[in-house]
């Protein structure tokens, strides 16, 4: 798999938070926030605090012009059973979890993951910003690159729901999260 990712230009990390395989590339905008054990998404359970951060997360890109919203229990369940069927359940992005942000035709649109220790919780999102050539992440995990076509149909990203978001963008998402996760 080294090789395969060296070949692609990729490099490997094992993320602590677990889960599927995740492209990191240009496409992604990864956040990761830092919370006490005191604050009020670290008393939560790891459920109610994806709930709580995918709330947040939806708030902020309503205020960016971005309708989201989050998947249902019945639409989590189904989407874990067709990326089952479709052998894409290796990627993170291959069925929907509590607290992720989907379109509103239920596409993934933010992948959340959340590390926990008695220091801090560590909540982790990663918006995809513009289309995802999902082939290269088949390539790199040794997975037929056909998989690429499923793991496209069950992604969106910000630009192909008719918003580009730029780096003049990052500081006031940061701030709406910030907002959303105190209240």
């Amino acid at each position: 798999m080294r090789q395969r990712a060296d070949e692609n230009g990729l490099m490997l990390l094992r993320r602590r938070a677990g889960g599927g395989a995740v492209l990191a590339d240009k496409a992604l905008l990864s956040i990761s926030l830092l919370f006490p054990p005191a604050h009020r998404l670290a008393q939560l359970d790891s459920i109610d605090g994806y709930s709580v951060f995918g709330e947040a997360w939806v708030h902020s890109l309503h205020n960016l012009g971005i309708t989201c919203r989050l998947p249902t229990v019945e639409e989590i369940d189904a989407s874990k059973s067709h990326a089952k069927a479709r052998s894409i359940d290796w990627a993170c992005y291959g069925a929907l979890g509590h607290g992720e942000v989907i379109s509103d035709d239920g596409r993934k649109l933010v992948g959340i993951a959340q590390i926990r220790t008695r220091h801090c919780v560590a909540m982790v999102a990663g918006l995809q910003l513009s289309p995802v050539d999902w082939s290269v992440l088949c390539r790199v995990f040794g997975m037929p690159t056909t998989q690429a076509v499923s793991l496209e149909a069950v992604n969106t990203d910000a630009l192909s729901l008719g918003v580009e978001l730029g780096d003049e963008a990052i500081e006031p998402l940061l701030e709406q999260l910030s907002i959303a996760c105190d209240g």
